[in-house]
């Protein structure tokens, strides 16, 4: 699998004219995935054979065209781990781009989900974290919501420089105040620790969409359409804030951060599918 490693819009962009035959290609590939389960009804669970690196092993990776098109940022379901093909790909990408050991203490802002149950059982000092609600302060454990630990991004409960890495996927978009949450996690972070997350982002844009902000009187004003995405602990979903641009990691980089860029990929072989897979990685 090639991984291309892109810090800002003009390299994208100088990457994207480079690609633009392979991306004809790969989206021809897809097409004929498809078209291949629509001749034989393209109904109930359509399934790709690959090579799942969190399963370690070939597996018939699932996903139902249930829409046109299909999101395969969020399907293509690993059957032994239940991880969907940006979670595996995260997983995937951490191991092999910021060479974490057994014993490094790990955040993830998640814990109410599979990536939680999997990770726990690889890394033994994973700490996961849930955002609860203003009632708790960061470490507490919410002991009416299934026992799960309350951290607020912008107030985390670590001490300085006590994590080796931390894990965000698709969480930045929902936090109001997201740099303050940078800034945090610049705090705890341990010097030459990494920071890996996937957030929504628009490619094209030199800048960061911001689809609602919040008042000083806590109302929100939305500036687009909103838009909710779903939660583990809210089943009414949690607003986005943000669509983000390359704006992004020059604000990591400002923050103190030594090196922030974009990893981007595609690989048949491990169900990495739809356009091109983006992970971002930050070292402080």
């Amino acid at each position: 699998m090639r991984i291309y490693r892109i810090r800002n819009l003009h390299e994208w962009q100088k990457h994207a004219r480079r690609m633009e035959e392979e991306y004809t290609q790969r989206r021809e590939w897809e097409w004929q995935l498809v078209n291949h389960w629509r001749k034989l009804g393209g109904q109930g669970r359509c399934w790709l054979q690959g090579f799942s690196y969190p399963a370690g092993q070939e597996v018939k990776f699932i996903f139902e065209m249930d829409s046109e098109p299909i999101n395969w940022r969020e399907t293509l379901i690993c059957p032994v781990t239940g991880l969907f093909n940006r979670v595996r790909a995260c997983v995937h990408l951490f191991e092999t781009e910021c060479g974490p050991y057994r014993e490094d203490s790990i955040y993830l802002m998640e814990q109410k989900t599979p990536a939680y149950s999997f990770l726990s059982r690889r890394y033994p000092n994973l700490i996961g974290g849930e955002y609860l609600g203003e009632s708790l302060n960061s470490g507490e454990i919410g002991e009416i919501i299934d026992g799960l630990r309350h951290e607020d991004v912008t107030r985390l409960s670590f001490p300085d420089e006590s994590i080796n890495h931390i894990l965000s996927f698709d969480v930045f978009e929902h936090v109001p105040e997201y740099l303050k949450g940078l800034q945090e996690y610049h705090r705890v972070l341990a010097k030459g620790g990494t920071l890996l997350w996937t957030v929504p982002f628009i490619r094209q844009n030199a800048k960061t969409t911001v689809r609602a902000v919040t008042r000083p009187n806590g109302k929100i004003d939305h500036i687009l359409e909103p838009e909710y995405h779903g939660d583990p602990v809210n089943p009414k979903g949690v607003l986005c804030f943000y669509h983000f641009g390359w704006d992004l990691l020059e604000e990591v980089r400002e923050i103190g951060f030594s090196e922030a860029y974009a990893l981007l990929f595609w690989s048949d072989l491990f169900g990495y599918l739809g356009s091109e897979s983006i992970i971002f990685v930050a070292i402080k």
